[in-house]
């Protein structure tokens, strides 16, 4: 199937936090909010047929999952990151990752307790810890073979410093590294020793290519699932964000019971059912257009099958046309960028 990827959509004016905030945020209207990720790309044909079949049922009540939607769950952690997950250790949180992880961090965690985050870091991340009260323990990233990687000595050293929590994105937000199994291995064995649970953001895993995959933390062993939470979205992959979902593994029980009452004091615990469709449909049926767009997000308005050398050369071109002072703080070339091609 052809994918149009080239035609503009304007996106103003449908209530769209990314291109209606700008006099709020910035008192002016001509910014382009690069900082907002989402898509201006049409969803998959899929998706778009199956939420409009749905709206088309005049009644937009209470949904409750069923098993066509978690058969698409566990269908596509298994066909697109090789992990059969256990259906018993599946939890769901309707608003999304970060509500799901601050909800996990409270369990685990009292005022003044320590969690350690890789520095940088998406700012919702550390946000949630410094705002909840907790000791933010900064682990920092260092550059080494053209790369970002973890400062492993510095990380078993702080570990060693009571921290009870780790918070992870994987791939990494915002340097974009797809950590390598011996990068995760490595993190996890240090956690392990000390005690420290782990609190794992693989949103974007869905936008990494074949060429460096994505190793879950899923495929770390029995071990690292009781003492972590994994955390899966369809919204960055498919460009579902409005939709606010996440999938769980949380395979400690005591923990997945604690975590889906509090799910239930709040109310959440039930998925949008334009989400809950949206989601089938993306995961059985949209895995071409999710490539393709990959690779159109890589290499522009280019044929099928071709690609960049280099995975940056677009954004290095537009900036330095600009402006000729940026390019150097882009992205490594190194393999292990989740823009990779």
């Amino acid at each position: 199937m052809r994918y149009d990827f080239d035609t503009p959509i304007n996106r103003r004016n449908t209530f769209s936090f990314k291109w209606d905030c700008d006099m709020d945020y910035f008192g002016r209207d001509d910014v382009i909010p690069m900082w907002v990720a989402d898509m201006d790309f049409a969803c998959a044909p899929c998706i778009v047929e199956a939420v409009q079949k749905r709206a088309a049922h005049p009644v937009y009540g209470y949904g409750v999952r069923q098993q066509p939607y978690y058969d698409a769950v566990m269908g596509w952690l298994k066909k697109r990151h090789g992990f059969e997950v256990n259906y018993e250790h599946l939890a769901f949180a309707p608003p999304g990752v970060i509500y799901a992880m601050n909800v996990m961090l409270r369990i685990l965690t009292k005022p003044g307790d320590r969690v350690m985050v890789p520095m940088p870091n998406y700012d919702p991340l550390f946000d949630m810890v410094t705002r909840g009260g907790r000791k933010l323990v900064e682990t920092p990233l260092v550059w080494k073979d053209g790369r970002y990687t973890f400062d492993f000595a510095d990380m078993e050293a702080k570990a060693a410093s009571g921290v009870k929590v780790l918070v992870l994105s994987s791939p990494h937000n915002p340097t974009g590294r797809v950590w390598t199994r011996q990068e995760l291995e490595g993190v996890a064995e240090i956690c392990l020793r000390h005690n420290i649970f782990m609190l794992v953001d693989e949103i974007h895993c869905d936008f990494v290519p074949p060429e460096h995959p994505h190793t879950t933390f899923g495929l770390l062993g029995e071990e690292v699932l009781r003492h972590s939470m994994v955390c899966y979205s369809s919204n960055k992959g498919f460009n579902l964000g409005g939709l606010g979902m996440a999938t769980l593994v949380l395979a400690d029980d005591d923990l997945r019971c604690k975590f889906n009452e509090e799910m239930s004091i709040a109310q959440t615990r039930l998925d949008n059912i334009f989400g809950m469709a949206a989601l089938i449909a993306a995961y059985n049926d949209g895995s071409g257009h999710r490539l393709r767009l990959r690779q159109q997000g890589v290499s522009g308005s280019v044929p099928a099958g071709a690609h960049s050398s280099d995975p940056y050369d677009p954004l290095r071109g537009y900036v330095s046309g600009l402006a000729g002072l940026l390019p150097a703080a882009l992205p490594g070339h190194g393999a292990g960028a989740f823009h990779d091609q």
